[in-house]
């Protein structure tokens, strides 16, 4: 075993056996690795036992040079520190959920006149929930059809209960008007919420049922529009099931996650499916990081709880787990024992040995890992072939950090720049970076540089923030506004920095870049070198990336009304008043009379928002 630095005797005399979390540091004072424990003392010494199973503890306890340990109240209360913990400081030693969002619902309110809307774990209202979905794309798509068939609302209940008239989603047949009398009953509203929800449960042959029974009711009685409008709904559920990809299955089961784990050379995949209410919500791949010569039970266990750990507050976690694994009982109990800390479930199910229709279910997410690898290895391999050409191209042994910035914008107007960042692996997405640029001459992209570089560096940076290349979308000029606001705040870092500016030709081709540099002669490389499609792939991120935020920047200044420039009329106040009237063009429409009638708007506000809309000739 590896000579250990750490006094692990003197330490362990002092450790307590309650539960709680420790923390390992490095000689650097880096976390390496953040766990648990039920029993402090027992789970510690663990650590230093003459002889180690796993060779992965070995290299671990060879690092150690300090521990902190914090002791907590309870097992839940440790997994969820843990959890906390590992998200803040992203130990090396530790398996890391990349991407840990939770999962969107439909969510379906307790109002008298109930409205849908997506909903994740945060704000946790009262109401029916039906998911999870695998993106918030599906539960759009699935809100545009409830909107579809049966016209329940989305708006918020400040905009409904100020309602004189119906709003446009009514024009366009996507809302039955519930928040103004006389357009739909409340009978048939809250009948329109209960075929909503047998439809996202998936009763697709009792909801069809229903609406024939109410069809053919409504024809007896003479009301053949209504009629004409159940037919419709019915012809849109055919439709949606034909375009349906159905597993072919006859499990019976309410909630149940499907968890297959599959190991590439350097790659780990875990592929989910969500079973919900007899139907296959959808799968998603996750690849987290995994540490070398890390074991089974470790990389699953740490991944579940991750997983889970965020979503308990919307009871996200299923009453079965299908876990397609080689663990032990012992290993399991153990995973479910944590599970159970997070959920009021009394029971729950973790099962590897299938039945023949939950065996179907495995089968397809297995096939889905597999295609998930097979495209990862693709862009993985993308990647490190370019980046190594990369590297030979400049002759640069190691290159830790790339940058690459960009200015985006309309005719000079919402201005915006971006910071992308790029390691050895691929984009460093939680790096980037976007910056507003102000007080600067419309269009002025010298002048645009020159502030992304002091917003950027003008502060304290740690070693690993410095970029070893930055790339630059531009010619000459940017390249020398980037040197000179180095200059001007005076950093000496820049002198370790390769400055690398990318110039498009005239016809703006791709593969006729050519590359500027500050200490050696311009390079423009053939279309089909690897080190090029490199720079092409950064440099397109950083335009994507700029461009994105530039069109949020330029949507929020569309969004903003005349009346922001009445005094006294502050946001809430415009939501409300606009709300009321029912919108900008009756807000113009609006007599004093109309706007004296709006509550809290004073008769001196009134006159005052008349007078603005309405100036003399």
């Amino acid at each position: 075993m590896s000579v250990i630095r750490f006094n692990f005797s003197q330490f362990l005399k002092n450790i307590t056996s309650s539960c709680g979390v420790y923390i390992m540091y490095n000689t650097r004072e880096e976390v390496i690795y953040v766990g648990k424990a039920k029993n402090l003392k027992n789970r510690l010494s663990s650590y230093f036992r003459k002889k180690q199973t796993s060779s992965k503890t070995e290299v671990l306890v060879s690092q150690i040079n300090k521990i902190d340990v914090t002791v907590t109240s309870s097992e839940v209360e440790a997994l969820l520190l843990e959890q906390n913990l590992i998200k803040k400081y992203l130990p090396k030693f530790n398996v890391l959920l990349r991407d840990d969002k939770s999962y969107p619902y439909i969510y379906i309110s307790n109002d008298t006149y109930p409205r849908i809307s997506i909903q994740r774990n945060q704000k946790f209202p009262k109401g029916e929930y039906f998911g999870p979905y695998p993106n918030v794309y599906a539960v759009r798509e699935n809100i545009n059809l409830i909107q579809d068939i049966f016209k329940v609302r989305l708006c918020s209940n400040n905009f409904f209960s100020n309602r004189k008239r119906p709003c446009l989603k009514y024009q366009v047949d996507k809302c039955s008007a519930p928040c103004v009398k006389g357009y739909i009953s409340d009978k048939d509203y809250i009948e329109s919420i209960n075929l909503t929800k047998i439809f996202l449960k998936g009763n697709r042959t009792d909801l069809l049922n229903k609406i024939v029974t109410k069809m053919n009711a409504y024809s007896e009685q003479m009301e053949f529009e209504k009629a004409a409008k159940c037919r419709d709904q019915i012809q849109n559920i055919h439709k949606l099931q034909a375009e349906q990809i159905v597993i072919n299955t006859n499990y019976k089961a309410s909630s149940v996650d499907v968890f297959v784990m599959e190991q590439s050379k350097n790659i780990t995949c875990f592929q989910i499916l969500f079973y919900r209410d007899n139907k296959v919500m959808g799968t998603q791949s996750y690849f987290p990081y995994v540490p070398k010569k890390e074991n089974e039970f470790e990389i699953i266990s740490s991944f579940i709880n991750q997983f889970y750990t965020n979503r308990a507050e919307v009871k996200e976690i299923p009453s079965t787990i299908l876990l397609d694994s080689n663990l032990s009982s012992p290993e399991i109990n153990e995973i479910k024992s944590n599970l159970l800390l997070l959920t009021d479930r009394k029971n729950l199910t973790i099962k590897r040995i299938f039945s023949k229709e939950e065996s179907k279910l495995v089968k397809f997410t297995r096939l889905n890992i597999l295609n998930a690898i097979k495209n990862k290895t693709k862009s993985i391999g993308f990647y490190e072939r370019n980046f190594v050409a990369f590297k030979s191209f400049l002759e640069c042994e190691k290159i830790f950090r790339i940058e690459c910035y960009d200015i985006s914008h309309l005719q000079g107007k919402h201005t915006v720049a971006s910071s992308v960042v790029f390691g050895e692996d691929g984009p460093l997405k939680k790096e980037y970076r976007s910056y507003n640029i102000d007080n600067i001459t419309p269009g002025d992209d010298y002048a645009a540089m020159r502030q992304l570089i002091f917003k950027r560096f003008n502060k304290k940076l740690t070693k690993d923030k410095i970029p070893d290349i930055i790339l630059i979308d531009g010619g000459r000029g940017q390249l020398n506004s980037v040197l000179g606001a180095f200059n001007e705040i005076n950093l000496d870092i820049y002198q370790n920095i390769l400055f690398i500016g990318v110039a498009k030709d005239i016809s703006r081709k791709d593969g006729l870049e050519t590359l500027k540099f500050t200490d050696r002669p311009d390079i423009s490389l053939p279309d089909d070198s690897d080190a090029l499609h490199l720079i092409q792939f950064i440099r397109d991120e950083s335009h994507r990336f700029a461009l994105k935020n530039h069109r949020k920047k330029r949507q929020k200044d569309i969004s903003k009304s005349i009346l922001d420039d009445i005094p006294g009329i502050g946001v809430k106040r415009k939501i409300h008043l606009l709300q009321y009237i029912g919108g900008l063009q009756e807000l113009k429409k609006a007599t004093l009379a109309d706007l004296n009638q709006v509550p809290g708007i004073s008769s001196k506000l009134a006159k005052l928002i008349y007078d603005y809309l309405k100036p003399e000739k």
